[in-house]
């Protein structure tokens, strides 16, 4: 699905991850779970394929964990699998 909303590119996370978009997708918990950064667990409801449209007009591909997190995040696989350099300095 083609996804219009914003990320947090976050390389300290190690998964890209998504939050439900309904009630559905929270009603098969996996039993695994992430970890927050302040040790809390993200519990997981499976994986999404996601279509991300960059601004040079290439399409990439990336799945997601669906999470119980409040917004999308780009995880560090995202820059590893599109061998894709986070420039911290030079932000637009």
């Amino acid at each position: 699905r083609k996804y219009r909303n914003r990320f947090l590119v976050y390389t300290g996370a190690q998964v890209s991850v998504d939050p439900p978009s309904s009630t559905t997708d929270t009603f098969n918990k996996i039993g695994h779970t992430l970890k927050a950064a302040n040790g809390k667990p993200i519990h997981i409801y499976g994986k999404r394929l996601i279509m991300l449209d960059s601004a040079v007009r290439k399409e990439f591909y990336l799945g997601f964990t669906v999470s119980t997190v409040p917004l999308a995040v780009l995880g560090i696989d995202c820059s590893l699998h599109f061998d894709i350099l986070v420039d911290s300095v030079t932000c637009a």
